[in-house]
């Protein structure tokens, strides 16, 4: 039976739900091939919009969640197929389908004024506006 998802109402919620195992890893689509070629944690999510995203599965007369517009401490999965956020605590996924990503750009990083700068990508996404992804000194594997 699937775990379900926390009472929070962040960008990690919003996207796309993530199907995982039953100990927490992603589940690839392998019968349409999907790899996983990168994994990096200690990675931030922030929702770059004004308001927050719509609350995903709730009806009128359900009580709203408190919004908190970037979700800290995740792991991404990057994949052939699409960019999985994972928060390995709350075992709770979302991920972005690489044909909904419109754009991503560098951005952030270490310069001679701020040697401790934290590296960022901005995406813009045709279905939940502007994220950006801070990588905050994890590990990295592949």
């Amino acid at each position: 039976m699937a775990k379900p998802r926390p009472q929070r109402w962040s960008p990690l919620t919003c996207l796309a739900p993530a199907s995982l195992s039953p100990s927490g890893l992603i589940l690839l689509e392998s019968n349409d091939g999907e790899v996983e070629t990168l994994v990096r944690t200690n990675a931030e999510l922030r929702y770059d919009g004004s308001g927050p995203l719509p609350l995903p599965g709730t009806s009128a007369t359900a009580p709203k969640a408190h919004w908190n517009d970037r979700d800290v401490a995740l792991s991404c999965h990057v994949t052939t197929h699409r960019i999985v956020f994972l928060d390995e605590k709350d075992v709770v996924g979302g991920a972005i389908p690489l044909p909904l990503i419109e754009s991503a750009q560098a951005a952030g990083g270490p310069s001679f004024r701020s040697p401790r700068a934290s590296y960022k990508v901005e995406l813009s996404t045709h279905a939940w506006g502007n994220l950006t992804v801070v990588f905050r000194g994890g590990e990295t594997s592949s």
